[in-house]
């Protein structure tokens, strides 16, 4: 599984996927329940980034019917509302993200759902929303990547409502912080966002 994630974060889509169903298949008939699920998981973070996002719910969700450890499942559910935030499903995405931001007792898991809600607030233009995620968020993210997502989806949210200075200087920050860190795969997401050419997408042999 650390290979499979290792080929995953370096956006080698096609081998990680392959590594991922091969551990799915061992793990069923020795019935190794929670393996299975941990690699249907990964399936589903490579749909994901593939931007397959049915793709991704359809995997996610049988993900969690396998999996029998409560805070693990906590985090596939996140992993379930962001693919239906990709989606364009926001309703059904408050409907897992909402309770489960008051039920999870992990603060990461916690900070997830609140990117989420603001992804969500940012897109459907929502300021009141977006304004109160915002505040909520700032400064208390402490892993690079939420960091990215965080700056990238205030410049959404700002782009939106017609902020274009603080719109490109919050995507800016989103990608210095990706630069910084080697988030090779958010790197070429934010430079997508901002418009410029991007040779990430053409160059792996997904």
């Amino acid at each position: 599984m650390g290979m499979a994630l290792n080929l995953l974060y370096r956006g080698s889509f096609a081998a990680a996927d392959k590594v991922f169903r091969e551990v799915a298949v061992e793990a069923q008939p020795l019935g190794l329940i929670d393996q299975m699920s941990e690699a249907l998981q990964g399936m589903s973070s490579v749909a994901f980034m593939r931007k397959d996002y049915r793709a991704s719910i359809k995997v996610c969700t049988q993900s969690i019917i396998y999996q029998s450890r409560p805070l693990a499942k906590s985090r596939q559910l996140v992993n379930l509302g962001a693919a239906l935030v990709g989606c364009g499903d926001h309703d059904a995405a408050r409907k897992i993200l909402i309770p489960l931001r008051e039920e999870t007792g992990e603060e990461i898991s916690r900070q997830r759902i609140l990117i989420n809600l603001l992804e969500m607030a940012a897109k459907e233009r929502d300021k009141r929303a977006f304004e109160c995620y915002r505040e909520e968020l700032h400064g208390k993210l402490s892993l690079p990547e939420l960091q990215v997502h965080y700056h990238l989806y205030l410049g959404k949210g700002y782009h939106g409502f017609w902020r274009p200075a603080a719109a490109m200087e919050e995507r800016q920050i989103a990608l210095a912080i990706a630069t910084e860190h080697g988030l090779h795969q958010l790197r070429t997401f934010v430079l997508g966002e901002m418009g410029q050419p991007v040779c990430g997408e053409r160059c792996h042999d997904n």
